[in-house]
């Protein structure tokens, strides 16, 4: 009996060691590998960003927002900073935080990631939420947040290349948004975008915890 299990064990054996060798050798990857994402829960400094006091960005991170202002409330100038307030923080220590009284915004962050495989399709998934209110009703607003993937690598956020996951996010609740895009070069670009519908006496957005990952190739 005990002669016939032998090399039965040892093909089986085998058979995993020649499995574990020939996939790679084919190409095939395992899915939902980590792309690397430069600060992905906005820690640390937060240094001025071009001479602009309105605006503070984290390593990793620039700014976008539509402008100019508008006579009706509309694309006003958004303001950047860290927010530590534990109850506004998906982990760690510190979240995003862009906020705006008195107007309209449309507005985020964005990061170029480079050495990505072009014909892969990556995911970028955020944790957002928002708090918004007007004092005259005391009711909360809608805020529309986005997160998107230029494929191109291209730094515009409002490209037609940009491929975007558009979610109501939760006041005072942290939910992710997610997209999924093919790279078509050896660099893609990241967006976190948020829009308020009303010119509400003050709107805050706190984006958190953010990853790519390769999810098919």
């Amino acid at each position: 009996m005990k002669k016939t299990f032998l090399p039965v064990l040892m093909a089986v054996e085998m058979a995993v060691l020649l499995f574990a060798l020939v996939i790679p050798a084919l190409g095939f990857a395992p899915l939902q590998q980590s792309v690397t994402v430069t600060n992905p829960g906005f820690e640390g400094a937060c240094p001025i960003w071009n001479g602009n006091g309105d605006v503070c960005m984290p390593a990793g991170w620039a700014p976008f927002w539509a402008g100019p202002p508008t006579e009706n409330c509309v694309n006003l100038n958004p303001h950047y900073e860290l927010e530590t307030a534990p109850n506004r923080i998906y982990s760690g220590l510190s979240s995003g935080r862009v906020w705006v009284g008195g107007g309209r915004i449309n507005a985020g962050y964005y990061q170029q990631i480079g050495g990505v495989q072009a014909g892969n399709t990556y995911r970028l998934t955020a944790f957002a939420m928002y708090t918004a209110i007007d004092a005259s009703s005391k009711d909360t607003t809608i805020v529309d947040m986005a997160v998107g993937i230029d494929p191109n690598g291209g730094t515009n956020a409002f490209s037609p290349d940009v491929t975007w996951a558009v979610q109501l996010a939760q006041n005072y609740k942290f939910a992710p948004i997610s997209v999924d895009a093919v790279a078509k070069t050896a660099t893609i670009t990241i967006f976190l975008r948020n829009a308020n519908k009303y010119c509400n006496d003050r709107t805050d957005v706190f984006w958190d915890e953010v990853s790519v990952s390769v999810i098919a190739t």
